[in-house]
C-alpha cells in the first residue's frame, strides 16, 4: 500500500473496508435492481420500505432544504419517485459507508459532510455528462465520480489529525497538493479510493477511473491506462463541482485548471469548459429548486 504505509494501518485499512463490503452485501439486492438499465420503481420502494435505517436517510434526503419540498413528506413511494434511481443509488452507498465508517468530532463530521455533498454533486453531473455523450454504462460512470474521494473517508480515520488540517477546506487537488499527499501518506488519495473500491469487488474499469480521476490534471491520455472518456467525464465533472458547489453556496471559489492537452479530444469537444456544459449538466450542477425552465430557455 505504498511505502510510507505500515502493516498495522493496512489492517485498520482492510478492516474498515470490510465493514463496509459487509454493508454492500447486505443491500446487494437493492444495488442490484438500482444497476438495471428499466429500473422499477416499485420494487426500489418495497426494498427501501424494509430496511428502516436507508428509509430514513431517503426520507431526510427529500425533505432536506436542498429539494424544497411545499409539505414534508413521509412518503417512500413519493421520495423514491422524486429523487430518481442515481439519486436513491447514492443514498444507498453512503448508508452503507457511513454505518462503517464515521466522525470521530465536530470538524471530521463537517469535512465527511462536505466530502459527500460534493461527492452526490460529482455523480450527477458525470451521469448527465455520460448520457449527453452517450457513453455507454453511463451509471458505472456515476458510480466511480461517487466514490471518487473515497479514499479521503479512509483517511479520516487512518489519519484523523493530519487529514482535517489537509482537506479542509475542500477544494480541488492540484499537482502540488497530491505530491505532498504521496509523501506524507504513500500514496494519494486517488490510489487509496481504488485499492478499497478492489476490495469490495467493484468492476475493474470502475476501480481504475477513480484511480486516474486526477490524471487529466498532469498527463496526456496516451499515457493514462483506462476508460479514458470515463476518466474524462469524472475529472471534468469533479472540476465543475469544484467551481459551482463553493459558487452556489457563497464561499470562495478554489483555482481550478483544464486538464492537459488532449483529454477534451477524447470527448469530442473542444479545450473549455463550456463545451462540455449541455442543457442536461448545467441542470445536475444546480439544486432542484432552481426553476429548470428558465435555466432551458436561457441556454437554448
Amino acid at each position: 500500500m505504498g511505502r510510507h504505509v505500515s502493516g498495522k494501518v493496512s489492517a485498520k485499512i482492510k478492516a474498515q473496508a470490510d465493514r463496509v463490503a459487509e454493508r454492500l452485501h447486505a443491500r446487494k439486492e437493492i444495488l442490484d435492481e438500482l444497476s438495471r438499465a428499466a429500473v422499477d420503481s416499485s420494487v426500489i420502494t418495497g426494498l427501501v420500505s424494509g430496511d428502516a435505517a436507508l428509509a430514513a436517510q431517503i426520507l431526510k434526503t427529500i425533505n432536506s432544504p436542498y429539494y424544497g419540498l411545499r409539505q414534508p413528506s413521509g412518503s417512500i413511494g413519493q421520495a423514491v419517485h422524486l429523487l430518481g434511481s442515481v439519486e436513491i443509488r447514492n443514498i444507498v452507498w453512503r448508508t452503507c459507508i457511513s454505518e462503517s465508517i464515521s466522525a470521530t468530532n465536530r470538524a471530521a463530521g463537517e469535512l465527511l459532510g462536505g466530502i459527500w455533498r460534493h461527492a452526490f454533486s460529482t455523480s450527477r453531473v458525470a451521469h448527465a455528462m455520460a448520457r449527453s455523450f452517450n457513453l455507454p454504462r453511463a451509471k458505472d460512470i456515476s458510480v466511480a465520480a461517487l466514490l471518487h474521494d473515497v479514499g479521503k473517508f479512509i483517511c479520516l480515520n487512518v489519519w484523523p489529525g493530519w487529514t482535517q488540517t489537509f482537506f479542509q477546506p475542500l477544494r480541488f487537488s492540484n499537482h502540488q497538493r497530491l505530491s505532498e499527499e504521496k509523501e506524507h501518506l504513500g500514496m494519494g488519495h486517488a490510489m487509496l479510493g481504488a485499492e478499497v473500491a478492489r476490495a469490495w469487488g467493484l468492476p475493474s474499469e470502475i476501480c481504475t477511473t477513480i484511480e486516474q480521476h486526477h490524471a487529466p490534471s498532469y498527463l496526456p491520455p496516451p499515457r493514462v491506462t483506462g476508460n479514458r472518456r470515463a476518466i474524462a467525464v469524472v475529472h471534468l465533472s469533479d472540476v465543475l463541482c469544484h467551481i459551482a458547489d463553493p459558487y452556489l453556496g457563497g464561499r470562495e471559489i478554489s483555482p481550478v485548471q483544464l486538464p492537459v492537452s488532449g483529454w477534451m479530444a477524447v470527448l469530442g469537444v473542444r479545450d473549455n469548459l463550456e463545451s462540455v456544459c449541455s442543457e442536461s449538466v448545467i441542470l445536475a450542477l444546480l439544486p432542484p429548486t432552481v426553476d429548470r425552465n428558465e435555466v432551458a430557455s436561457n441556454a437554448a
